[in-house]
């Protein structure tokens, strides 16, 4: 885990499967550039849409700029996600990304329904394990709002997940918190990591733990999990990786979450997955 990183990346794979990738056309390069300023996608570059008809309320897009790894793919650096203690849920999502340029569009908003519909566990599993004491010093409070609400209680979750290219789940890690408070310090905290993967398209769980913080200014659960998959681009071997999955609650019911790292190793010409983030208040 690396404590002090608080963003986190996204490891796209150099090989992308001609027709998942778009060339975009003159006209498409002019329309993507008024819709992302500072996104690029000229004629001689790979680019990727991730089209998704569910609506995101009072969102906005930002154009993030990252670096090519040792592995050729790109790494990106992403916003921690924060609610104040009267908002209940907030949503972050990829809609473009340029791999030739290591660019990519990011929106962020609030979907219309708080809870998304529970997955199907004919098609896939689910394990969840509580929360380990994590023996390490507390962390300061991390941009998660400010309150003058006195004492309470409140419960959250921050999740990660990958689809495909047909938008369809196929991995997930959930990071629970309940946490009580007095306005000066967090008084209790339990946590626990959902994980869940779709056993029906090959995939399987390699590992997965999760941690909770001590301290008085704010509780942490932070969570990993490793997933493969050997049927997805046979007869190579799908790899996806988070790490520290991170939910944090404080003493005066400010909430953040973050990733400090997501990311997916392909085979060659294997199409690419793409992912997205929640954060929600549950209670209090």
């Amino acid at each position: 885990m690396r404590e002090q990183n608080r963003g986190f990346s996204c490891v796209c794979a150099a090989a992308v499967a001609l027709f998942f990738v778009l060339v975009v056309s003159a006209s498409a390069q002019t329309a993507a550039e008024n819709k992302y300023p500072g996104f690029n996608p000229a004629e001689d570059h790979l680019v990727a849409y991730y089209s998704d008809s569910d609506l995101l309320l009072d969102s906005r897009f930002l154009t993030m700029s990252g670096k090519a790894n040792a592995n050729g793919g790109c790494e990106f650096s992403f916003p921690v996600l924060s609610l104040e203690p009267d908002e209940d849920v907030i949503h972050a999502r990829q809609v473009a990304t340029n791999f030739t340029e290591c660019t990519t569009v990011i929106e962020i908003g609030v979907p219309l329904y708080a809870e998304e519909a529970p997955h199907d566990l004919v098609d896939g599993s689910s394990e969840t394990v509580e929360a380990k004491p994590a023996g390490r010093k507390p962390e300061p409070n991390l941009n998660g709002g400010l309150s003058t609400k006195a004492t309470g209680s409140s419960s959250a979750y921050y999740k990660v997940w990958w689809e495909d290219v047909i938008n369809l789940d196929v991995t997930e890690v959930k990071s629970n918190i309940s946490w009580s408070y007095n306005g000066s310090c967090v008084t209790a905290a339990s946590g626990s990591i959902n994980t869940w993967w779709l056993t029906a398209s090959g995939w399987s769980k390699y590992s997965s733990g999760s941690w909770i913080t001590t301290g008085c200014a704010s509780r942490k659960v932070y969570s990993d999990a490793t997933f493969k998959n050997a049927a997805f681009c046979w007869p190579g071997t799908v790899w996806n990786y988070y790490d520290d999955v991170s939910v944090q609650g404080t003493a005066t019911n400010g909430l953040s979450g973050w990733v400090n790292s997501t990311w997916s190793t392909y085979p060659f010409a294997c199409p690419t997955l793409h992912y997205r983030t929640q954060l929600t208040r549950v209670t209090g």
